[in-house]
């Protein structure tokens, strides 16, 4: 049996691998080959000679050819092209003088063709929204509510008193009651100043708060996350125990709900370590419920274990003694001077004790992970001259997220996703939204591969966001895509006459520079984030030894960095 697992795991992992570009692969495929196809029956309708219509790009591997189209499949299937007479000169005739092409024909039918592709997406969108209208979309519980699950330490809602389990009813006087409502109020607000009504403990509060944009991210957020549970289900849901962990000497269970932990109701995982963590050493009660028709009440004690992840540095200051020791972003300080290390004031009270002598440092060091951007001067009296945060205590369980099915008015499903891209190009345009906010090609095709790997209606949904994500940017008038054809077919009948071939051709070709460009910028975010994230794996197990310099005077620590200060997720 071992061996059977041990050969099957790479097996799965190459076939999930292999879904994810199929997926990307016809999603991306299917919202181009709409697209194409708009405008190749608009232009057969517009009297317009089409001389290919391919799925794919490359050269042809089969086809048949129907009048004077050829219909074909080409060798690269990822998308596909529409191939209209008349669209470049030929035997000396100009574009517009040749018989049955594109630019022979009037402004308006040429308008028309060009607008009939960003049409078949808004289309595409519909009609897929209304197929998952019938069957339901699997989405978090927490996802479809505009309930707290977790704030962290340096999101504003924390400084007025905002809790988990508090609702959030309005945004700058728009009512809220979904988690992507409230992302995309934040998101997209005109200033940094935001109202909010809360529903705290039965009561209804206003709040007033500055948000300002994470420029990590690229746009505004409030550092919260929706909860893990739902009204119907609650509690933190127990999916795997490990073996010999805390969590299975308590005889916990899978389908265990954790409903509450030292007296606070648990509504996310992270709010759960921030409870551990803020009770290391002590002997604490959770409250469990156990079955699922007639669920039994179980309270259980335990004392809160020590951190078993050592302290991991996040930002290593130049000219630091940290950087002088070799330390790096993404290490974790399991031992300094032959003493366990689980929090910063034990790393503070080592390094205190040892003024002026070279102390030996244990670090676990992850993979390589990209150095964050420079950040301002540190206070002189941080810590090692390094940002830190302490691991949390291990309890020994896998939390499940809690699914529910959506079913939404395909019409406000589609309005929704051709608002939010103009929101976003708004938000590019006024600097609310920077471009590490928006994804490039390789961000798309990592977010359809994912999709799919949720459920089949997900992946869905996401090709019928895309399709009308798709229109939109289309429309722009931009000489390269639809929109700028459209734009030039509105100056041509303004002028009543032709636009000079010389003229488009180099528009076109400053604009194709201008948008590869762009598109090279977002990939290069894109593998930035990838790389990031990969940064945050586990680090190796084997310690490093370094050694630090203690300076004569010895180290303080500075105000921020408290005995528990909650990490970072």
């Amino acid at each position: 049996m071992i061996l059977i697992i041990a050969v099957a795991s790479p097996i799965v992992v190459a076939l999930k691998i292999v879904l994810m570009i199929l997926a990307a692969v016809v999603a991306l495929s299917v919202v181009i080959v709409i697209h194409e196809l708009g405008h190749f029956l608009t232009a057969r309708r517009a009297g317009v000679k089409v001389e290919a219509f391919s799925i794919g790009f490359g050269p042809r591997i089969w086809g048949v050819k129907k009048g004077e189209t050829d219909y074909r499949v080409s060798l690269f299937l990822f998308g596909g092209y529409v191939k209209m007479k008349g669209m470049e000169s030929e035997g000396g005739k100009q574009p517009h003088e040749i018989e049955g092409g594109f630019f022979a024909a009037k402004p308006g039918r040429r308008a028309l063709i060009a607008v009939a592709g960003p049409a078949m997406n808004v289309l595409l969108a519909l009609a897929v929204f209304t197929l998952l209208c019938f069957t339901g979309r699997k989405v978090a519980q927490g996802f479809l509510e505009s309930t707290v699950g977790y704030l962290e330490e340096k999101s504003p809602l924390r400084k007025v008193g905002i809790v988990p389990g508090d609702t959030i009813l309005n945004i700058n006087g728009q009512a809220v009651h979904e988690w992507k409502d409230v992302m995309g109020a934040v998101a997209f607000s005109p200033s940094n100043t935001v109202d909010l009504t809360i529903k705290h403990n039965g009561t209804i509060l206003n709040k007033r708060i500055s948000v300002e944009r994470d420029e990590e991210l690229g746009f505004r957020h409030l550092s919260i996350y929706p909860r893990m549970d739902s009204d119907k289900s609650e509690g933190l849901l127990v999916s795997e125990i490990e073996k010999g962990s805390l969590a299975d000497e308590l005889a916990l269970r899978k389908g265990d709900r954790l409903f509450s932990l030292a007296g606070e109701r648990l509504y996310h995982i992270d709010q759960f370590r921030e409870l551990l963590l803020g009770n290391i050493g002590k002997e604490i009660e959770l409250a469990v419920r156990r079955g699922a028709k007639r669920p039994r009440e179980l309270t259980l004690s335990f004392r809160v274990p020590l951190p078993e992840n050592g302290i991991q540095v996040t930002s290593v200051r130049k000219g630091s003694i940290a950087q002088q020791a070799g330390l790096r972003n993404g290490d974790v300080i399991v031992k300094a001077s032959e003493h366990e290390i689980f929090t910063v004031s034990a790393l503070a009270e080592v390094l205190s004790k040892n003024p002026g002598k070279k102390i030996k440092l244990e670090v676990l060091r992850g993979k390589h992970r990209r150095p964050e951007e420079e950040p301002p001067p540190p206070p002189t009296d941080t810590l090692l001259g390094a940002d830190l945060k302490e691991g949390f205590p291990i309890l020994g369980f896998v939390p499940d997220i809690v699914y529910g099915a959506k079913r939404e008015d395909p019409f406000s499903a589609t309005y929704f996703a051709v608002k939010n891209a103009l929101l976003t190009l708004k938000g590019l345009m006024t600097r609310t939204v920077s471009t590490k906010g928006i994804s490039g090609p390789v961000g798309i095709v990592g977010m359809i591969a994912k999709s799919i790997l949720i459920s089949f209606t997900t992946f869905l949904y996401f090709i019928g966001f895309l399709s009308a994500n798709f229109a939109i940017i289309n429309l722009l008038p931009i000489p390269i895509v639809d929109g700028g054809h459209i734009m030039f077919c509105g100056i041509e009948k303004v002028r009543k006459k032709p636009i000079p071939q010389k003229i488009m051709t180099a528009l076109i070709n400053v604009f194709f520079v201008l948008i590869l460009a762009f598109f090279v910028f977002v990939t290069r975010n894109d593998i930035m984030k990838f790389f990031q994230g990969r940064g945050k794996e586990s680090p190796d197990k084997k310690a490093k030894i370094l050694w630090l310099n203690v300076p004569e005077a010895g180290v303080s620590r500075s105000a921020d960095q408290g005995e528990n200060s909650q990490p970072k997720q």
